[in-house]
């Protein structure tokens, strides 16, 4: 039992540090859905049909004209 409330432990404090930007090298910023949705540019999409010959299409998330 002390050995997995370390470990939980262990996540709790590394994640904190994920949220406030601070851990080491490996920083990976936890962001919701509601943060991403307020900045038209956060999101940035690429597709592609293998079907057709179209290539890709790719836009930010809400743009109606895809490139």
């Amino acid at each position: 039992m002390n050995q997995q409330r370390q470990d939980f432990q262990w996540w709790i404090t590394l994640l904190f540090e994920w949220e406030r930007d601070t851990s080491t090298s490996l920083v990976y910023r936890i962001l919701s859905a509601d943060t991403l949705s307020r900045n038209p540019y956060s999101v940035y999409v690429v597709q592609s049909d293998v079907s057709g010959t179209d290539g890709y299409n790719h836009s930010y998330l809400n743009t109606k004209d895809l490139q």
